[in-house]
């Protein structure tokens, strides 16, 4: 059986570094944002961001290789996208 650690937060499990090999490409058409994953990884980045909902996250949707990331608001996508691609693209 599979239980998530009873302790603690989602992210705080999650190892930052190691999703960071995960992340294809982080983009946006202005409505939403979308990043495209490894296969088989999107839910656990979408698990990620779904964690930080505070920071201007709304939700998202995971497929097996393509998360959609709803905007709190879509003037905070440049910002948002920004955050992203420093936290998982730049090293």
């Amino acid at each position: 059986v599979y239980r998530l650690p009873q302790n603690g937060s989602p992210s705080s499990f999650m190892n930052v570094s190691s999703l960071r090999t995960e992340i294809v490409d982080v983009s946006h058409n202005g409505h939403m944002i979308v990043v495209h994953t490894s296969p088989g990884s999107a839910s656990l980045i979408a698990r990620h961001i779904d964690s930080r909902r505070s920071e201007g996250f709304l939700g998202t949707i995971a497929g097996d290789d393509t998360v959609f990331i709803a905007p709190r608001s879509v003037s905070e996508i440049p910002r948002l996208v920004a955050r992203l691609e420093a936290e998982f693209i730049k090293v």
